[in-house]
């Protein structure tokens, strides 16, 4: 009986999204093109925008197509590092927490979190209100905005920047961001502005 030879494997490159022009972000090891389908590779944004500053963002890539033998890749997943959490948050400031699912202006679901710290410590009511008011912009941005749209404003800041500027007028920040926003591939129940899950 002879034995059938395994299939060696070869390297694929992984191209990023096209909100980064297609850049090359590494190599993976496949039988056929075809079998990077589905595939996730993550990256720290800085080694795609050469900014040092953006070292503790990771963004997630998945292969959504083969087209012309090359793989296609979107942005499922953009999210802070652990040790990035860790290092904005401070014991003489109030850790402001969120999660939430909402759908873009595609009818794409998206699931939310956002990470807010206050200037000093603050009472309670004051937080719930922050909390509150930061989901209702936060929803009202994604509805109207395409995933793509969203995806690019994050990237660059500008939502967390506006988002800032908004409830500085509550309680000041010290720290806006998005900590985790994610891609959801399956129906969920999306929260509406003044539905709290």
């Amino acid at each position: 009986m002879i034995e059938e030879k395994k299939k060696r494997k070869k390297w694929f490159s992984i191209p990023a999204s096209k909100e980064f022009r297609e850049l090359e972000i590494g190599e993976v090891p496949a039988n056929s093109v075809e079998d990077l389908l589905n595939k996730h590779l993550s990256v720290p944004l800085s080694m795609i925008t050469n900014d040092f500053k953006k070292q503790g963002i990771l963004i997630t890539f998945r292969v959504t197509e083969i087209k012309d033998n090359k793989p296609v890749t979107e942005i499922k997943k953009i999210e802070m590092q652990p040790t990035a959490v860790k290092k904005a948050a401070r014991r003489d400031k109030n850790k402001i927490d969120d999660s939430f699912t909402s759908k873009t202006k595609d009818n794409i679901s998206v699931k939310v979190k956002p990470l807010l710290l206050t200037r000093n410590k603050t009472k309670s009511s004051i937080l719930s209100v922050v909390r509150k008011e930061a989901r209702n912009f936060l929803i009202e941005r994604i509805n109207s905005l395409t995933y793509s749209d969203l995806v690019q404003q994050i990237l660059n800041a500008r939502i967390q920047k506006e988002l800032r500027d908004k409830l500085n007028k509550i309680y000041p920040l010290s720290f806006c961001q998005i900590r985790s926003f994610i891609k959801m591939e399956d129906k969920k129940q999306y929260a509406s502005p003044n539905n709290q899950q």
